[in-house]
This record gives C-alpha cells, structure tokens and sequence, in this order.
C-alpha cells in the first residue's frame, strides 16, 4: 500500500471482559469501531458487531464512540457472537451502508460440542438486513476500504499449526466440514508499520500477518488487535505463535476474545512489555 492513515482511534466496543469504568458492559463477542484519519479525509469502518446490539451501543455511547458516522460494516466472518449487534447498528447508523461479508458468512453455521451441533449462525437473514438499509457486498478477495485500509478476503492457509476444528456448515442440504474461509481481518498502513485487527483469526493469526505483509508490501507491524483463536491451543501451536510475534515485534498487541485466558497470559509473558488487555471499553490511539 502506498498510502497511509496518519491517525487512528479503535474503540472496543463488544468483548469477554470489561475495563473498570462505570457504565460498560460486557459479552462473549467482539466489535471494534476503527476511526481513521488520511490526507484523503475520514473513514469510520465498524468491524464485527458483537453478539448483541444492547452492548455494542450502550459502550459506544460509554466512550462516546463515533458509531452513527459509520460508513461501513465489515463482518470477519459469519458467527453469531460477531453478527449479533448488526441490525442494533444499522438502526444507530439510520442510512444505507455497504456491510462487506464472505459468502460463506451467510450459511448455517455448528460447532461440535460434546458430540453435539450448536447453531453459531448470523443471526439476521437477508431481508432483515436489507431491510435496515444494509447492502450486502460478498468479497472473497481483498477489498480497498480506503486509502491505506485492506480487507483481507479470504486468509492463505500455510502452516500446518493452524487449523480450524468442529466446525460445521450447511450448503444445500448437505453438512459438510466448514474451514471458515469466511474470516477476513483488517489492515491498515501507518508510517510506523500494519496494524492488523482480527475477528477471531480463525486462518491463524501467523498465516493473517503473513498475508498481510504481502497485500501492504509492508514489513513492520506496528499492531495485532482482536482474537487469536488460542484458546486450549496445544503447546506447539502457542509456541509458533509467539515465535512469530517476536519476529514481527509490533509496539502493541492486544489479544482479546477468544484468545483464552491462559494463552493470553503466556502471550503476556513473553512479550511483556507490547502485550495489552483489550477489553470492552479500550480506546486505542495510534501510531
């Protein structure tokens, strides 16, 4: 990428935990609102919505979070505790926007649990959000947001540590195993290197900054922001990741969601200085 955003404020705005501020609220999900500043003017792109829109707006009024001046939604894949808030945030936003989303994003989506299928589909079905004014744009491939912010479309898969398991989809009639080529993260180029923002980074998060590096044609990492899908990983798999974020050496990284508790700890320890709680209520201002 050849241009850059000069400044920018994120807004988590839906997450598992909750920052000691009176008022906030917390749920198992995540939305972050990404408020950018470029010499081609300002963008506000809302990036996942939460499990439900009662959180996602009442923080957003907490932080006094820009959600109304969205211009456009973009959904990191089609589960529920990242598509739950949408049609609360269509009705805050009040106009027609564009809400980017893989294909796949929209099919019936199970998690096996205890030899069981739980349905961790969207929730809302097209017409109901058409009917709020969304417009849905399918993208498989990487999509200018704005100059200087990528998203990606579907992740390379290239390391055999990162693997989605139990998980399921509908297409037709037919269950069939679902590797989640839904997910898509966020990249955006400041002069001081990428910040990537995940969703859950179901592609691996090592396999998301390599791709990124090579959309941007920018090597420096300047942050790593959202889910990590390290929860219960196995120690190999942490241990390449970790690997990976010391050769990256971004100046912030702020795991969250469904990073695990226990990951993000061991996260933290190893890169203690760049590692940072991101929970509901966090304003990051960068670079």
């Amino acid at each position: 990428m050849s241009s850059y955003v000069n400044s920018l404020k994120l807004y988590i705005l839906s997450e598992n935990t909750v920052l000691r501020q009176r008022d906030l609220l917390g749920e198992h999900g995540f939305s972050v609102l990404i408020d950018a500043e470029s010499e081609a003017g300002r963008k506000v792109i809302l990036f996942d919505t939460g499990q439900t829109g009662s959180v996602l707006v009442n923080n957003a009024n907490v932080l006094k979070a820009p959600l109304k001046e969205t211009e456009v939604i973009c959904l990191s894949h089609g589960h529920f505790d990242h598509s739950g808030g949408l049609i609360s945030a269509l009705k805050q936003i009040r106009r027609s926007v564009r809400i980017y989303l893989h294909p796949h994003a929209i099919l019936p989506k199970y998690k096996k649990v205890r030899r069981k299928l739980v349905d961790i589909s969207l929730p809302h079905d097209v017409r109901e959000i058409e009917r709020y004014r969304g417009i849905l744009q399918f993208n498989t491939g990487p999509v200018e947001l704005a100059p200087g912010i990528l998203l990606t479309g579907e992740v390379p898969r290239e390391n055999p540590y990162e693997e989605p398991e139990n998980f399921f989809m509908k297409q037709g009639s037919n269950l069939v195993r679902d590797f989640i080529k839904d997910d898509q993260a966020i990249v955006i180029n400041t002069r001081e290197g990428l910040v990537v923002v995940t969703g859950c980074g179901h592609s691996g998060i090592v396999n998301i900054i390599n791709y990124a590096r090579r959309l941007a044609k920018v090597d420096e990492v300047c942050a790593i922001i959202g889910g990590l899908h390290l929860a219960g990983a196995k120690k190999p798999r942490l241990e390449f990741t970790i690997n990976a974020f010391k050769d990256a050496n971004p100046k912030l990284l702020a795991p969250c969601h469904c990073t695990g508790y226990e990951e993000a700890f061991i996260i933290k320890s190893n890169l203690p200085k760049q590692t940072v709680q991101a929970a509901a209520g966090a304003v990051f201002t960068l670079p």
